[in-house]
């Protein structure tokens, strides 16, 4: 929990909160032991904050998971109207692409660099 709150410092990062639910696990015991935690959150600084004024989180129902999933609703002022951004959305077809495979592999091997700290917690993920 150290190297967490240490990557949050450096990297000036804050919670963005939630909206209606707050708890994103729970052990799913059905007795006295029963517990629910905040476990899961949106992280982000003050330039993307910034970009995004408009922005919250929404705890999704788990269909599988002790976790809940979170979903990140992100508005961004575009001329002097809002509007949603785009979703990304894979189209199976793009599989049968002669490149689709190479590019991917490309993408996954892509090296990131990020401060120690970072690394560390990613390596747990």
């Amino acid at each position: 929990m150290e190297q967490f709150r240490s990557v949050m410092h450096e990297g000036n990062l804050y919670d963005l909160g939630w909206k209606w639910e707050k708890f994103t696990w729970s052990n799913s015991h059905g007795d006295d032991s029963f517990t629910k935690e905040r476990l899961d959150r949106a992280m982000t600084n003050s330039v993307w904050s910034t970009l995004y004024k408009d922005t919250w989180v929404e705890v999704l129902a788990a269909r599988t998971s002790d976790h809940k999933p979170l979903l990140m609703h992100i508005l961004k002022l575009k001329g002097k109207r809002w509007e949603r951004k785009r979703w990304f959305k894979y189209e199976a077809g793009w599989a049968l692409e002669e490149e689709c495979e190479r590019i991917i592999k490309e993408v996954w091997e892509k090296k990131v660099t990020a401060a120690p700290q970072a690394s560390s917690v990613m390596g747990l993920l």
